[in-house]
């Protein structure tokens, strides 16, 4: 279970079956605003493979597509994303470009006439590797108790 999970349990669900699933989502959580915002520090999200918003709650559809392809490369990779949507004028005075990384945060361009900016933290969930054990031997079935303390699944002995 995430802090996400804890924090909102109405996302946990949704996530637990995801889980099930043995398909890959993401927590999105906003983590600093500046600002006129819709979305406050705290509001959280859950996020569909494919970026799509699944409950939760991030503010407006100005950062959508930011989160959509930080989402994408979180699950891709399976590193956490820090991505900073701003006003453009913001992005020139730091020395940014949209699309750029400095110090592990992603910028985006914020367009939305509120002028304010939003960094987001994505978190990826990705399903659990698979342990193929064959054979039922001491040493298979010693694997077999082992493997959920190394958060591997265990898939069907052979």
């Amino acid at each position: 279970m995430t802090p996400a999970e804890i924090m909102y349990p109405e996302l946990s669900d949704a996530a637990q079956d995801l889980r099930e699933k043995d398909e890959p989502f993401a927590f999105a959580t906003i983590v600093r605003t500046s600002g006129s915002t819709a979305a406050k520090p705290g509001a959280k999200a859950l996020l569909a493979s494919d970026g799509t918003i699944l409950g939760g709650w991030l503010g407006g559809g100005c950062a959508r597509g930011a989160v959509k392809r930080a989402t994408l490369k979180a699950l891709e990779t399976g590193v956490p994303q820090l991505i900073s949507v701003a006003p453009e004028e913001l992005l020139e005075k730091i020395g940014v470009a949209p699309g750029d990384e400095q110090d592990g945060v992603t910028y985006s361009r914020n367009g939305c006439p509120s002028r304010g900016s939003v960094d987001i933290f994505i978190e990826p969930c990705l399903p659990l590797p698979q342990l193929v054990v064959f054979g039922a031997s001491p040493v298979a079935r010693a694997l077999t108790d082992l493997a959920p303390r190394f958060e591997w699944a265990v898939g069907e002995s052979i």
